[in-house]
């Protein structure tokens, strides 16, 4: 039973993580997780991981008048 369940299942949580969603949420639980360390290097790590999924975008530079 179990072998066939597991690779629907593995195929559906495989599908999850390309979302954006559970990529937030995956975001939101490190960033609680390293709000509760005494270190800053781990907050860097989990600001670096989320600039690298969710790149914000450049803004246009200002035109001379």
């Amino acid at each position: 039973m179990l072998a066939v369940l597991f690779p629907v299942a593995k195929s559906i949580v495989m599908k999850a993580v390309e979302s954006e969603q559970v990529k937030y949420l995956v975001v939101e639980i490190l960033k609680r997780i390293v709000a509760k360390t005494d270190n800053d290097l781990d907050d860097l790590v989990v600001a670096q991981l989320e600039l690298a999924l969710f790149p914000k975008p450049k803004e246009a530079p200002a035109e001379a008048e």
